[in-house]
């Protein structure tokens, strides 16, 4: 199943490397979001893939209570162990700020920004994610922004979606099975940058 699995994953990178060449940082993103919302909505995929533009907005973020932000932080283990400082003297413009970074991915576990921040959010970097937040954001909706109108992104995922949907969505049920996924898609990713993979 591992062998299929990966050729499946190959061919989605070949369609992506069509698609949006050279813009590489994008393809695990897309990937991940597309598998993580084909099991969980198979039949609203592609809204929920662009639906990562909405929780990139900081306008729907500033409207939480400051108790709310507290609560965040509070809740979360490490970010209350990294944020200790401001937490005790309740220093909300730099909680918000944070807030609005890291809400979207730890709080609601947007799969596409999750992707998008992965080696951070594995290396538990939550000030460089607040740091880089807003221009890697602003540079992936760029990037996106000429396939997305000509709806090239999406088409090139459908294929690929028919194509892995009943493989993949028994191997994606299980949450072990998702980060293996993900490792997956990065050694493959890995591979091409180093010019060891197909098509290279």
């Amino acid at each position: 199943m591992a062998e299929n699995i990966e050729k499946v994953l190959k061919n989605a990178i070949n369609v992506l490397e069509d698609v949006l060449p050279k813009k590489t940082y994008l393809y695990f993103p897309l990937l991940f979001s597309t598998l993580f919302w084909l099991v969980k909505r198979r039949k609203s995929w592609k809204e929920k893939v662009t639906a990562w533009k909405v929780w990139a907005e900081p306008g729907r973020i500033r409207i939480k209570p400051d108790a709310f932000v507290l609560f965040f932080f509070d809740f979360h283990e490490k970010l209350e162990a990294e944020f200790h400082q401001e937490l005790e003297i309740k220093n909300m413009r730099a909680l918000r700020k944070a807030f609005a970074a890291l809400y979207p991915l730890i709080g609601l576990g947007d799969p596409f920004l999750c992707g998008l921040f992965h080696e951070e959010l594995e290396g538990d970097n939550f000030r460089e994610i607040i740091q880089v937040y807003s221009t890697r954001i602003h540079q992936a909706g760029e990037d996106l922004a000429p396939a997305k109108r000509e709806k090239r992104v999406l088409e090139a995922l459908g294929r690929w979606v028919l194509e892995a949907g009943g493989l993949l969505e028994e191997f994606l049920n299980d949450t072990k099975a998702r980060d293996v996924l993900a490792e997956m898609i990065k050694g493959i990713l890995e591979e091409r940058k180093n010019g060891h993979g197909e098509g290279i």
